[in-house]
């Protein structure tokens, strides 16, 4: 009812000002009567004037509609979010009643994003699959949970990790390079089968709240097999700039190195540094980079794996000769701080890194524990494999007992099963460590 003495009044009123505009503008006076009339014209042009007066309220009310129509569209679309959360509270609070209390406090944050979070909220955002389903379906809401995590975690949550941890941090912090390793398992198609994969979302935010949460000034990431599906992941890494390996993703097992450009900054594009008859199937990718003025480079490696022939039952083998051929290709590059990382595959005591302690390399592997685990391996059982190797100068700036392993089963929660992880995310523990530029003496 409402809506018709709306429209009632409307077309009304319209009349009334279409009447008046049109009297005034087509009447004279009758030569015979002395009275108003409408002119010839203004008879002439009555009927498609109405029309068009019609159409022009036909159009309005349709408008109008249109916009009702949108906000009934858009209410219930709210109305359908909040069934969605509250199905997934639901959900959740049967399973585990801490993630019930993380979204709810999630959708606190969305709802006053002034308000102070809660410093424990970052930890904790990536705890369950429940979170990253919900972030991968709204974007608006994935957007919040982002712009929280900034808030909380990063670059500043990774340092406060190493200082209680015990890490001698210099007063300057921010000459401190965060590097990181991020092994993925096959990121983009399985090679031992001839489809690609089609990455899904949970894994995607997974590994952005991952990339996030160190937030690391370089990061090598290996083992990615397609990427336009990389790409998926690097959209959502606004911060960040990427490289690919220096012979592009050939056998499906291809390395990008991520810098952030306000940290360092890239000081030359990549070049080939072995010649045509390099004999190994994964070149190294090496880049120079300035940081606090000083120049460094990055190594990103992917040697022989641990699955080798009977005449090579664990690649030692194949991984010395690939060490042999890095050192040399150096050896011939300017004398510069290098940090060598990614895929050593291979405990650093083992022989086939003998020519990196000949060159007195730090490997930052040292400094774990005993009982720690970098990797999970389905022949060999859980092992540390070494991640970095720092020389040329730099082994020197290595912050002590900065080696973190960032652990894929808890960071990512209980809702992520041990096959889950290795198969969608990595068999890779991320490994994190620091080095200290304050006084970066050039070799």
């Amino acid at each position: 009812m409402d809506e018709v003495l709306k429209y009632g009044l409307l077309l009304i009123g319209n009349l009334i000002a279409f009447s008046g505009a049109w009297l005034v503008s087509f009447t004279e006076i009758d030569k015979v009567t002395k009275r108003k009339r409408l002119t010839k014209w203004g008879r002439r042009a009555l009927p498609l004037a109405i029309i068009l007066l019609v159409a022009g309220f036909a159009l309005t009310i349709l408008n109008d509609r249109q916009g009702a129509q949108k906000a009934l569209e858009a209410q219930r679309a709210a109305e359908q979010r909040n069934l969605k959360i509250t199905r997934l509270l639901s959900e959740s609070e049967a399973r585990d009643d801490q993630m019930a209390a993380l979204l709810t406090q999630l959708l606190t944050q969305v709802a006053d994003a002034s308000a102070e979070p809660d410093a424990t909220l970052v930890s904790n955002l990536a705890d369950s699959q429940v979170v990253s389903q919900l972030a991968a379906d709204d974007p608006e809401l994935a957007a919040a949970l982002n712009q929280l995590e900034e808030r909380l975690g990063g670059r500043g949550a990774t340092i406060e990790r190493m200082s209680q941890r015990g890490v001698a941090l210099p007063a300057a912090t921010d000459d401190v390079l965060i590097a990181m390793h991020l092994g993925l398992r096959w990121f983009g198609g399985n090679p031992f089968r001839d489809a690609e994969e089609e990455i899904d979302p949970i894994t995607v935010t997974a590994l952005q709240s991952i990339i996030r949460g160190v937030n690391a000034d370089v990061i090598a990431v290996t083992e990615i097999s397609d990427v336009s599906s990389f790409e998926i992941l690097i959209d959502r890494l606004p911060q960040y700039r990427v490289v690919y390996g220096e012979r592009g993703l050939g056998g499906r097992m291809g390395t990008a190195m991520l810098y952030r450009p306000d940290r360092v900054r890239l000081a030359r594009q990549p070049g080939t540094i072995y010649g045509e008859n390099y004999r190994f199937p994964r070149p190294p990718q090496v880049l120079s980079f300035e940081f606090t003025g000083q120049k460094f480079q990055t190594v990103l490696v992917h040697l022989r794996s641990q699955r080798a022939s009977d005449e090579d039952p664990r690649g030692s083998v194949r991984r010395e000769m690939e060490v042999q051929e890095l050192l040399v290709a150096l050896d011939d590059r300017p004398p510069m701080p290098t940090l060598i990382l990614g895929v050593l595959n291979a405990p650093n005591q083992w022989p086939e890194f003998e020519r990196f302690r000949e060159v007195d390399a730090r490997f930052a592997g040292n400094d774990l524990p005993a009982d720690a685990t970098t990797f999970i391996s389905e022949r060999f059982g859980p092992m540390v494999l070494s991640d970095f190797a720092a020389l040329g100068g730099l082994q020197d700036k290595y912050l002590d007992q900065s080696i973190e392993v960032i652990s894929l089963p808890d960071w990512l929660g209980p809702s992520w099963t041990s096959e889950q992880i290795t198969e969608r995310i990595s068999d890779h523990h991320p490994i994190v460590a620091a080095f200290d530029f304050g006084n970066l003496a050039e070799p």
